[in-house]
């Protein structure tokens, strides 16, 4: 359930960082049109990236306590990370989050892991 969460808060501000650039950027709304798809997966992929190699969390993972870690638990490298952002670009990818131990695609390619964060 958490994994749903995550992906709900993360798609919600990834929408709304996009749409931000969009009403920024109105003026070049007609020229750049036909890359709205492509402009939208950029932001995804900044988004996934920049959260998860600096803080090891999206927003999403931090309102559910949960953070990215390799799988001997150590923080993940850059390649770890990218590998994860660009997983989430294989079509369905999403409805893997509901196999076995409730790891995602982008978790199996990346060795990774999404593990609570224990309260202090």
């Amino acid at each position: 359930m958490d994994r749903i969460r995550h992906f709900a808060v993360d798609l919600v501000l990834i929408l709304v960082l996009y749409f931000s650039l969009v009403i920024v950027f109105i003026e070049y709304r007609d020229s750049w049109g036909q890359y709205n798809l492509i402009i939208l997966a950029l932001v995804q992929f900044a988004y996934f990236s920049l959260f998860e190699l600096v803080t090891g969390r999206t927003p999403g993972k931090f309102f559910n306590r949960t953070k990215v870690v390799s799988t001997d638990g150590s923080k993940p490298n850059v390649s770890q990370i990218l590998i994860r952002s660009l997983v989430r670009y294989i079509p369905f990818e999403f409805i893997t989050i509901f196999t076995l131990y409730n790891r995602c695609l982008h978790d199996m390619f990346s060795q990774t892991w999404v593990v609570k964060i224990k309260k202090q």
